[in-house]
This record gives structure tokens, C-alpha cells and sequence, in this order.
């Protein structure tokens, strides 16, 4: 993997992590599943990122899709 390519990866990383942080801070439903699976959603986003930041060689290269 190139080193741009993995910087990029990184660099998506970052922004997955943020953005599930702000998502989880600024959700809050009032019915209880749907507080449920906007935890989730948050939580999994965040898991994604660290994926990113630390693992992008785990992360296919979305050229290889088209």
C-alpha cells in the first residue's frame, strides 16, 4: 500500500472517529430503542475509524470496486 493512500485511509479514520463522537453527543431520541440503536450506530462508527487510523491495510481500496 502506498504511503499516500494509507495517509488518506488514516485521514477518513480521523473523520469517522469525530463524526461518531459528535453523532453520539448530539443524538438523543426519546424512545429507548431508538436510543439503543443510535448508540450502536455511534459506537460502530468509531470502531470503524480506529480500523482506519491504525489497520487501513484491513480496509479494501475502493478502486479495486469499480
Amino acid at each position: 500500500m502506498g504511503y499516500r493512500l494509507r495517509l488518506i485511509k488514516q485521514i477518513q479514520g480521523v473523520v469517522m472517529v469525530v463524526g461518531g463522537f459528535v453523532f453520539l453527543v448530539t443524538m438523543n431520541p426519546p424512545i429507548e430503542i431508538v436510543a439503543q440503536l443510535a448508540l450502536l450506530t455511534g459506537l460502530l462508527t468509531i470502531a470503524g475509524g480506529f480500523i482506519y487510523i491504525f489497520f487501513p491495510e484491513l480496509v479494501w481500496d475502493t478502486d479495486v470496486l469499480f
